[in-house]
């Protein structure tokens, strides 16, 4: 069996990334929507800019230098060649190392000097010019922190000015007094033009590091009220199961469920969910700790398709693995992969699988990627449910085909684990008839048995 005799699945959001970012991969995800903690981090976006501001800078460069070479302006073709070299550097630091407050200074520095240098070699300053004065302190504060921002812009004022003022002084064959005041206007425009930028940058940076700080105290409160809820609902339940397991269990009487079945059923499914919100709030909070390990995926299902089939039996439900041959390795975290993400997908292949029916486990891989289908002949998903499926804002939660209940919050913690080790999940379902059925796929990264790597996306207790 190969991975082209599966059905083509519904592809949802989701695809793993590789935890380093290769060279090769940079430019192709500037303009890619990142869905992974680590491409949200600040320095990413810096790195990013920097490879692609010097790249758009080198284009105008490029245009301007061929300009100057064709009217014979060699002065100006000087300006632009050393302002390519400049920015060649800058380009090489960014693409090999990514953001480094040395290679973002002289960006930085070199834009302020190529404007000085063009002030005098047209000996005057055209509207042209003018114009570029904003960016400066635009660019200082994305590319720098606050301090180095306004260093910057203050540099920025400063050098454009003494330049200003020394072409008018040198050229114009003016005293100094004179000079100085025929710039003054200039002077004054470059630094209320520069001031002005920087002051509504440093303005919305603080009132988003309020908003910030205002949403990080009311996140930790919640994150608060939820693990004390957590612990204080999960003592009690324990205490009810407890309870619950060493009460008789009676007999069904007249076709009714006895009250004690209700209560361990409706027990185990609170039970289940407290530690599935524990789990989740663990992976959005950065604190659960996943070590990607190979993991031999064999010999894992048969060992999770052994502790599943008392509960198949009990539907009569036919439950099989078909295994791969040979085995394969996959890069995972062997104790959530089984716990979390498989028993999850074999706990509702059984429970919306009627009574008589089979599910069938199959591994199909390349030489890259390893496929694990889940397939059930239940009753398939809805079609207005699949579009939410992983969604844990949205209700999908049903009973199964014999009032087994659930959460709706098992396949968003599966997809959040499918992230974390770099995988995808993907789907099939009918829900018509004798044509239904549910088929869940995930992929993950084929490994060898000696490869172990920390996940990017998380970071540990």
């Amino acid at each position: 069996m190969n991975q082209r005799d599966e059905p083509m699945p519904t592809r949802l959001e989701g695809t793993g990334v590789e935890p380093v970012v290769r060279r090769y991969q940079l430019l192709g995800r500037l303009w890619r929507p990142e869905r992974d903690t680590g491409t949200k981090d600040p320095m990413a976006l810096r790195s990013r800019l920097l490879v692609l501001l010097p790249l758009i800078s080198i284009a105008v460069n490029i245009i301007y230098a061929a300009a100057a070479a064709g009217v014979a302006e060699y002065a100006a073709l000087t300006v632009s060649l050393t302002t390519l070299a400049v920015l060649a550097v800058v380009l090489r630091s960014a693409w090999r190392r990514g953001w480094t407050r040395a290679a973002a200074l002289l960006y930085l520095l070199a834009n302020v000097f190529s404007l000085s240098l063009f002030i005098l070699i047209n000996r005057e300053i055209h509207s042209a010019i003018t114009a570029w004065i904003p960016f400066i302190p635009m660019l200082a504060m994305i590319l720098l922190d606050r301090r180095d921002g306004i260093w910057i812009t203050v540099a920025g004022i400063v050098i454009l000015s003494a330049t200003a003022l020394f072409v008018t002084y040198h050229y114009h064959d003016t005293s100094f007094a004179d000079a100085l005041r025929q710039t003054l206007p200039t002077l004054l425009a470059f630094t209320l033009v520069s001031l002005a930028t920087l002051g509504v940058i440093l303005v919305y940076v603080y009132m988003r590091d309020l908003t910030q700080e205002q949403q990080l105290r009311e996140r930790q409160a919640k994150e608060a009220l939820l693990r004390i809820l957590c612990h204080d609902v999960s003592n009690n339940l324990s205490v009810i199961r407890m309870s619950a397991l060493s009460a008789p269990l009676e007999e069904p009487q007249d076709g009714k469920t006895p009250p004690m079945h209700t209560i361990r059923q409706a027990t185990e499914s609170t039970i289940e969910m407290v530690n599935t919100v524990r789990s989740m709030a663990a992976l959005e909070a950065g604190k659960l700790a996943v070590r990607l390990v190979p993991v031999d995926v064999n010999g894992l299902l048969r060992h999770l398709i052994e502790l599943f089939q008392p509960r198949a039996r009990q539907k009569q439900i036919d439950l099989a693995l078909i295994p791969a041959d040979p085995p394969v390795h996959v890069l995972a975290e062997p104790v959530y992969l089984e716990q979390t993400v498989l028993a999850n997908l074999l706990s509702n292949a059984i429970k919306f699988t009627p009574r008589g029916k089979q599910v069938r486990v199959a591994i199909t891989s390349d030489d890259e990627q390893v496929w694990i289908h889940v397939r059930d002949q239940g009753i398939g998903i809805p079609a207005d449910q699949q579009e939410h499926l992983f969604d844990p804002g949205k209700h999908t939660s049903r009973e199964g085909t014999e009032g087994e209940p659930g959460t709706g919050f098992g396949l968003p913690l599966v997809r959040q684990f499918m992230l974390h080790f770099g995988g995808d999940i993907q789907f099939t379902s009918r829900a018509n008839g004798n044509e239904s059925g549910t088929t869940f796929t995930i992929q993950l990264k084929r490994a060898e048995p000696t490869e172990t790597r920390s996940a990017e996306t998380t970071s540990g207790p």
